[in-house]
């Protein structure tokens, strides 16, 4: 004779899935604003190095 399963017993829920998704999409989220930190930081570098050579020369922006 089979028994029916109920609800909580082996059946698997969607809140791993949700959970998995969730941590993909603040893995994304992450990496994507620590790219664009690293881009704006390199382009403050940048800038900073070229303001320092047009002072050195007394050219003011």
């Amino acid at each position: 004779m089979r028994e029916t399963l109920s609800l909580g017993e082996g059946v698997d829920s969607d809140d791993d899935h949700l959970l998995e998704d969730l941590a993909v999409c603040v893995a994304g989220a992450t990496a994507s604003l620590a790219l664009c930190e690293d881009f704006y930081a390199r382009a403050r570098l940048d800038w900073s190095e070229h303001a320092t050579v047009l002072r050195r020369f007394g050219r003011y922006y």
